[in-house]
């Protein structure tokens, strides 16, 4: 992911286990692995507006 400062971020993340780790991520329910899921962050965005009237 490419931002204004190249950095990755997160609003959230959660540890869990994973049952996808068998070949082409299939299902496994024996063979689980303790990992951590992350959030995408919000993306961060700039407005700017004019307003002119003419009297």
């Amino acid at each position: 992911m490419k931002n204004l400062l190249n950095r990755r971020y997160a609003n959230f993340a959660i540890l869990g286990e994973n049952f996808f780790n068998s070949p082409n991520h299939t299902f496994n329910g024996t063979f689980t692995v303790n990992e951590q899921f992350l959030g995408v962050g919000t993306p961060r965005g700039v407005w700017v507006g004019m307003r002119y009237a003419w009297k």
